[in-house]
């Protein structure tokens, strides 16, 4: 909030009813099918494009871990949020 705003006063209200606290983009039962590509993740749907990605030998994304923002240890300060910020309205014009 800090990083959009930071004259006014802020109210901690708690969590409310059906908010997500943390994000899960890879489960454990996914990772067995998921490829790390380096920038991206592939998690492969079905058996043949899984013998495709191990064909071309991409490096296989940790069995049985989750990828979850509960286990990100690599938080952006306020100072690198408002530059995305500043970057993201100048390139769009607002």
């Amino acid at each position: 909030v800090k990083a959009f705003q930071n004259k006014n006063k802020i109210k901690i209200i708690g969590i409310r009813p059906g908010e997500k606290i943390h994000e899960e983009l890879i489960s454990k039962a996914e990772s067995y099918n998921t490829f790390d590509a380096g920038k991206y993740f592939i998690i492969s749907g079905n058996q043949k494009s899984l013998n495709i990605y191990n064909k071309k030998k991409i490096k296989k994304f940790k069995p049985g871990l989750s990828y979850n923002s509960l286990d990100n240890s690599d938080f952006l300060t306020v100072k690198e949020i408002k530059k995305l910020i500043e970057k993201y309205i100048k390139k769009n014009h607002f």
